[in-house]
Parts: C-alpha cells; structure tokens; sequence
C-alpha cells in the first residue's frame, strides 16, 4: 500500500498535468505519458524504472489479467518481437494482479513465463489507459507520446519495422468505455448515449398509465429511409386488427365478424373499456397494450408483417389466417334494379328516425357497408353474392342493426326484399383470423 501511495505520489509531481489531461476515459491518443514509475515485475528482470528511461524507445503495452488465460498464448509474440528489434523497443505486459494469482494461472495452464517482463499489481497505468476487455495494446513513441492505442494483431514484425523507419501506420483505434453498463437497457445505458447509433428497433410494452389520446402513427423519413408504427395504449383487438387489416382502419379483419376467437376471454376480447372506476384499471392491463417499430424502407407490407411476428411473440395471444367454414348470412339479388336517379353526385341520407334514402350507389358500398358498421359486433360475417355491380337506388324505412334479434332480422330481411335483395343465412368458407391463447 505505502509503495502503491508512493507512485502515485510521484506521478502527480512529475506530471502536475495529468489530472487536467485525462479524463475518465484516460489518455487518448496525442497525450503525452506522464513519468510512471514501474513496480515490481514477474520476471524481476524489467531493464528500466520509469517511463521517463523508455526515451528514444518505442514501447508497446500490453495490458493482461489472469482472467484471459487465451492470452498467455500471444505472450511469445510479443518476445518475439524484443528478440527481433532488441533495445529499439520495449515490450512490457501491464498486469493487475498480484504474483501469487499469475503463477497460479501459469503453473494451473503448464506453460513457461515470457520473455517479456510482466509488471505485477498496477494500478497506474491501469488508470491511464482503463478497458474492459484484454489483450489491450498501447503503442507509445520515444518522446513519451501515446500513438496507438489498438488490437494485439497489429503487434508484427512488419507494422514495428515500419513504425521505426516513420512510415505511416493506420491502426484501428480501440475505443473501450470503461463505465459501460451491460445490465441495462441499451437505449438506457449511460443516460441515452447510444441512441443516435440505435437506428431500427421494435417495442412491446403494457399499458402506459397516464398516456392517453395518443393517435396511431405511421411515419416515413426519408432522410434515414426509415418507417416508424406506432400505436400506444390500445386494446389487443385494435392491435393485431391494425397488423393483419394492414391498416388503421379498413381491411377484411376490421370486424368481430372475420375472427374467431379460440380464447378464455373471448366475450371480453372486443369489449370497450369498463366504466365501473374500480375494474378500469385491472381492465387496462390486462387488454391495454402499447407498440412501436422503427425499420428500414419504406415498404408498408414489412412494417405490418414485423408487427404482426412481434404481437405473436410478445402479447398474450397468437393470430394467423386460416381458411374455416363458417355460418354467414349472405345477400342476393332478388331483383335489383340499376338507379333512376339523373342527379350528377351520389346520395346518401340517413335521417334521425333511423330511416335511410340511398341514390345512385353499388350494393357493397351503400347496403353492404351499411349492414355491416350497423352490426359491428355482430360475430356473423355478411357477404356480398349479388354480382351486381352496377349501381342502383334503395330506401329503408327502419335501421339496419341488431340482426342477431331474430324479430329484427325479419324486418331488414323485409326492407331488402321491397329493394330487390335477400338476406339469408349460409355457409361459406372464409379467411378467418384465428385468435388463440398463447400457451407458455
């Protein structure tokens, strides 16, 4: 301890700039290597006492722990090299632990100590140059001045030739932060660093509490050619809606109709949020979630096929397509008639008493379209098998909901057959999307 106080004693009076120098990251490459004193070495045998005695030399660092024992493998390089260029150079391993631990992992592997000598317990030059991760190499000029700091391959017969006779070198630099943070988030490691360099990414998340009115989002930047979905705080239905319907809106699962729910909650899975204030929050975390992906292109489809892997991955439930015979009520003609009306725009009234006046429109998209945001829940598919495609007039004197009370039905069924149409129950195989529980 008194010789660890010792030297670093020494190093701040010989070197009064080093602490304005450095900083947490250590000498960088340019700065000037204030005069460690070395301590004690393996060998015993290290022929200078300072970096000051290093003058006119290059020396090469090489930073070691007995945790890499793969490392004592390139340690003979590293001699090999002294051996070749003699007092050009100096080749020193920079070592934390103390002599016990390294001639334990020698003696543990059988293999000789090196050549090169091995300074025991650093603490020193350690802080000058701080890394994770070893072997980490330093190249360090005759004038003291740090050069390179870089990977163990560049340490050749070849690059030292060419270093001695000053031709130019580029090595990469190994840029090692000491304070990074493996156990957390990356997006949060050192307060948000990296998140520039984080470029795609996707993200399931529960219900945020607190966050609302956040609208659906799709966004293209074509500055980073990158595509953004977003949806936060909505319910699994809305969610895995959006990713097959590929829409915010349209699509042929846009509907309870076009699903089939293979789930223990399958009354609640479309339900709206509860009212009664003290189930809402146990409501929303269990049919609340949030979503967002971030990925190259602009291509749409790759955006809602991501979404769809990672709802599938992450959420509670699996969905896929799946071709099933279903009970459908279907509409047929019987007997439409092409429209009269001589106006040049299409009409559509629908007046307070539920009545609705229909001119110059096609069957799917005045009483097709009708039937079905009248009966969103209705969990029968209606169908279009008119092939009428022509357009046409229709008058309804009562609304077209509520088709699942069979008094009711019996009335639209009416109010069809006055328009040339019927309403009739069938079977039929569809794309279903299948929703089940997911199974851990």
């Amino acid at each position: 301890m008194n010789k660890l106080f010792f030297c670093l004693c020494l190093m701040v009076l010989v070197s009064p700039s080093y602490a304005q120098k450095t900083t947490k990251n250590g000498l960088q490459i340019g700065d000037t290597v204030p005069n460690v004193f070395f301590g004690e070495t393996l060998q015993g045998d290290l022929p200078v006492k300072s970096m000051t005695d290093l003058k006119g030399k290059l020396t090469i660092l090489d930073f070691w722990t007995t945790g890499c024992v793969g490392c004592i493998l390139g340690m003979p390089a590293l001699d090999s090299l002294q051996s070749t260029f003699g007092n050009k150079i100096q080749t020193i391993i920079v070592c934390k632990n103390e002599r016990q631990e390294v001639e334990k992992v020698f003696k543990r592997i059988k293999k000789p100590f090196p050549k090169t000598p091995i300074v025991l317990a650093d603490s020193i030059l350690n802080a000058c140059f701080p890394h994770r991760t070893v072997p980490h190499h330093v190249w360090i000029d005759g004038n003291g001045v740090v050069k390179f700091i870089t990977y163990d391959h560049n340490a050749t017969v070849e690059n030292v030739r060419k270093f001695l006779q000053g031709e130019h070198l580029h090595f990469s630099v190994r840029k090692q932060i000491p304070d990074f943070n493996d156990k957390v988030m990356l997006y949060n490691e050192g307060g948000g660093r990296w998140n520039q360099e984080i470029k795609f990414h996707t993200l399931f998340a529960t219900f945020l509490d607190g966050v609302e009115h956040a609208m659906p989002q799709m966004i293209y930047d074509p500055v980073s050619n990158t595509q953004t979905l977003r949806v936060v705080n909505y319910q699994y239905s809305y969610l895995f809606g959006v990713a097959y319907n590929e829409s915010f809106g349209d699509g042929l699962y846009n509907q309870p109709a076009r699903w089939l729910l293979e789930t223990k909650d399958s009354v609640d899975f479309f339900q709206k949020e509860v009212e009664t204030d003290s189930l809402i929050d146990d409501w929303n975390k269990k049919y609340m979630a949030s979503y967002e992906a971030v990925i190259p292109g602009n291509h749409q489809k790759q955006l809602f096929k991501t979404m769809q892997r990672d709802l599938n991955a992450y959420s509670p439930y699996v969905a896929q397509v799946e071709k099933r015979k279903v009970k459908c009520l279907v509409l047929v003609n019987k007997g439409i008639r092409p429209t009269t009306y001589k106006g040049k725009d299409s009409v559509f009234v629908e007046e307070a008493d539920k009545s609705c006046v229909v001119r110059n429109y096609t069957i799917r998209n005045s009483v097709l379209a009708a039937l079905t945001t009248h009966n969103y829940f209705l969990r029968i598919p209606i169908l279009d098998e008119t092939n009428f495609t022509k357009k046409t007039d229709v008058h309804f004197s009562n609304s077209l909901d509520n088709l699942s009370d069979p008094t009711q039905l019996k009335r639209v069924q009416e109010e069809l057959r006055v328009n040339g149409l019927g309403l009739e129950y069938g079977y039929r195989t569809l794309d279903m999307l299948v929703v089940r529980d997911k199974h851990e």
